[in-house]
């Protein structure tokens, strides 16, 4: 299971971000093939929407639910994030994620560093795709698809 941050999403669509975008567009399709599950936190429907709906204006929404397809969208974990929280001195939202792929096992994959760093201190596998392409993509090619 793989947990994507909203980042990562953000960066495999903006062409303009150049060798960000392509790392990001690369990841995606690896795990697509792949079949693999991919979980996000529900509150990440609204972080793409704010961002996409500056940059698309009403088409954000069309965007955000193409994105959703293939995605796992879980509701509400707070007691996890709770716990985690102590671990963690990030931003909020961020420890959504990171609770999120605590709680499953998952590998959390960001194009966000401070979310990455943040996230192996609570003891979570997580890939910053820009640095660590490389081994996030052998890690992917890892895992076996979702029945």
């Amino acid at each position: 299971m793989i947990v994507l941050d909203a980042s990562l999403i953000i960066d495999s669509l903006l062409p303009k971000l150049g060798e960000r975008h392509r790392l990001a567009k690369e990841i995606l399709r690896e795990i697509s093939d792949r079949g693999i599950e991919v979980l996000m936190p529900k509150i990440a429907k609204i972080e793409l929407l704010s961002v996409f709906s500056r940059k698309i204006g009403n088409r954000a929404i069309e965007v955000v639910t193409s994105i959703g397809e293939g995605v796992t969208f879980v509701g509400e974990f707070y007691q996890v994030a709770e716990a985690v929280a102590p671990k963690v001195r990030g931003r909020a939202v961020d420890l959504y994620y990171t609770a999120l792929a605590f709680k499953d096992s998952a590998i959390l994959l960001s194009c966000d560093k401070l979310q990455v760093e943040n996230a192996r201190l609570a003891g979570v596998e997580a890939y910053y795709v820009p640095d660590d392409f490389e081994k996030a993509l052998e890690r992917i090619k890892g895992i076996r698809a979702s029945p």
